[in-house]
């Protein structure tokens, strides 16, 4: 990791994997093909997979049912012994359990954006600070990357609307060295969402659990969102089995 400073010049570099415990380190994963890689290894070890498809509970109770609806209008009616709410903060699974979204007061914001033409070192995570800001690039190579703006809500209000893309690109430019992002262009659109840590007030009933975001989301500035998910999925699995994967 390297850490730049008000000045656009290198303060001081970490290798993780020599403080973190077991040699681990930071990882930092486009999503798109890690959700592609796992739903063909759930493929291949015998799940039906159905996309793109629209769920929607039906019924709770010992054996709850689910209407899965596929692109072309054909809709399935499935009934299982237990319905697993893996369906994010907007969770529709925790809303038919009756819980409620809880979470910490806001104070500040996250925005990010996917980016080209990026020349940092692709094998480093890139941190640079401002008063009151903190810029956080995640190199994913070839030249494009993941970079995010930590800000106040407040001033989070200026990367938005038709000019939110160009003013976020304007915003890490100027917090690197000259030339790293020299014509750096916006891979995707812009985004900018509320910091604080959200809970659902339960998280099972009578044949559903909810996992992942639905269960519960950190702060994203903080990160580790995909790490808690694998975990609920783990300690789901250990409590439904003998712990044998």
């Amino acid at each position: 990791m390297l850490v730049i400073d008000a000045s656009a010049a290198v303060q001081a570099s970490l290798d993780w994997r020599e403080n973190a415990p077991e040699g681990l380190f930071e990882w930092a994963i486009y999503h798109p093909p890690m959700q592609e890689g796992l739903l063909v290894h759930a493929s291949s070890a015998g799940a039906e997979v159905v996309r793109p498809a629209r769920a929607m509970v039906v019924s709770g109770g010992a054996r709850p049912e689910v209407d899965v609806v596929a692109d072309d209008g054909r809709a399935t009616r499935l009934r299982a012994r237990l319905l697993v709410g893996a369906d994010g903060r907007q969770s529709a699974v925790r809303r038919r359990l009756g819980a409620r979204p809880e979470r910490d007061p806001v104070h500040h914001a996250i925005g990010g954006s996917l980016l080209d033409r990026v020349a940092l070192d692709a094998d480093a995570t890139h941190v640079a600070t401002r008063p009151g800001r903190m810029i956080l690039v995640f190199p994913q190579g070839g030249g494009r990357a993941r970079a995010y703006v930590v800000c106040s809500t407040e001033e989070s209000a200026g990367f938005r609307g038709a000019t939110a893309s160009s003013a976020f690109v304007s915003c890490v430019r100027e917090a690197f060295p000259e030339g790293v992002f020299g014509d750096t262009a916006p891979a995707g659109p812009t985004a900018f969402f509320l910091n604080a840590d959200q809970w659902s007030s339960r998280f099972a009933g009578e044949s559903m659990v909810l996992v992942g975001d639905a269960a519960g989301a950190n702060d994203p500035s903080i990160g580790h969102g995909l790490p808690i998910s694998f975990r609920d999925a783990r300690e789901l699995r250990d409590l439904l089995t003998d712990g044998t994967p």
